[in-house]
């Protein structure tokens, strides 16, 4: 054997530097897009948790002036107010007005109230549940 065909064979295994360098950045492109992909899940599931706890909220401060609308005496009670409410480090805001109306079904002895809730809080940018249930009443 003569020195040429070593030097071939040398040459011929392994890799070279720029095939790893190649490779590395293709594999550095898919753990990034691993990770972001696994910090929009992240994400994802905590804006989950706060739309559902915004919208509890919502839904029990609207069925509490809801109920207490039935029998309502305007000049005893607040019409609207906002609270506070925080879990989970997030604070949650919720507002609540109601409107008295006219009776939509043309009795004169009938009342209606519109119940208007809302709850907004900051996660990742402003968000907001509102809801609105029509009372009638005596």
């Amino acid at each position: 054997m003569d020195s040429q065909s070593v030097r071939r064979l040398d040459r011929g295994a392994g890799f070279t530097l720029l095939e790893v360098l190649v490779a590395i950045v293709i594999l550095s492109v898919g753990i990034m897009a691993w990770a972001l992909a696994q910090n929009q899940h992240i994400q994802g599931r905590a804006l989950s948790g706060g739309l559902t706890k915004a919208t509890e909220l919502t839904q029990s401060v609207l069925e509490a002036n809801a109920t207490e609308v039935a029998g309502w005496d305007a000049s005893r009670s607040s019409t609207n107010g906002t609270v506070q409410y925080t879990f989970a480090n997030l604070t949650f805001t919720t507002f609540w007005e109601v409107i008295e109306g006219s009776a939509p079904f043309g009795s004169a002895n009938l009342s209606t109230w519109q119940v208007h809730c809302e709850t907004t809080w900051t996660q990742y940018g402003e968000h907001r549940v509102a809801m609105e249930r029509l009372v009638v009443g005596q």
